[in-house]
């Protein structure tokens, strides 16, 4: 068993380490080059911008101004939500100390 004992030495780190860089290195151009030929960057975005901006709609500024008021009333709902559901968890939390209380005396 002892046969297949290798020493791990700088030198053969340094090797191992740079054998793994170039496999990475081959696989990173490999996929660069399969996105160029699919018509988009490395990072995915596509490489004709100008296309894509001609393919997005506008929306006009009158349909969005109704949004913030509806999220903020949303909000406003979820926090009353909040404190009114904080309020009965804590009122169950002191009726399950004052059964467990009870329950202690009993013993």
């Amino acid at each position: 068993m002892s046969d297949n004992v290798i020493n791990l030495t700088p030198a053969l780190l340094r090797r191992i380490i740079n054998e793994e860089r170039q496999i990475l290195d081959e696989k990173r151009a490999r996929a660069k080059k399969k996105a160029r030929a699919a018509g988009k960057s490395p990072s995915g975005i596509p490489a004709d911008i100008s296309k894509t901006a001609k393919q997005t709609r506008e929306v006009p500024a009158k349909d969005l101004a109704s949004t913030v008021p509806e999220a903020v009333a949303h909000y406003k709902k979820l926090k009353e939500t909040a404190a009114r559901l904080a309020q009965q968890l804590s009122e169950i939390n002191e009726a399950s100390q004052e059964l467990r209380a009870q329950i202690l005396e009993q013993l």
